[in-house]
C-alpha cells in the first residue's frame, strides 16, 4: 500500500514516469492485486506519457481481470 502512495503521489505532481515505474514494481511484487488495481495507474501514466495504445492494454488487462 506504501508503494500505491508512492505512485499515487508520483502521478499527481505530474512525475509519470516515476509513478509509471512505481506501479510497475508493485505489478511485480503482486501480480494477483487486483484492488486497487496498478493496471489502471499503469495506463494512465502511459496514457499522459503519449503511448495510447500501451494505455488501452493495461485498462483492457484490467478489465478481464475484474470480469473473471
Amino acid at each position: 500500500m506504501a508503494l500505491m502512495g508512492k505512485a499515487r503521489v508520483h502521478y499527481s505532481i505530474g512525475k509519470f514516469a516515476d509513478a509509471l515505474k512505481t506501479y510497475q514494481i508493485i505489478l511485480e511484487r503482486a501480480p494477483d492485486v487486483i484492488d486497487p488495481d496498478p493496471r489502471i495507474g499503469i495506463g494512465c501514466c502511459f496514457w499522459q506519457l503519449g503511448y495510447k495504445d500501451d494505455a488501452q492494454i493495461a485498462w483492457q488487462r484490467a478489465l478481464e481481470l475484474v470480469q473473471r
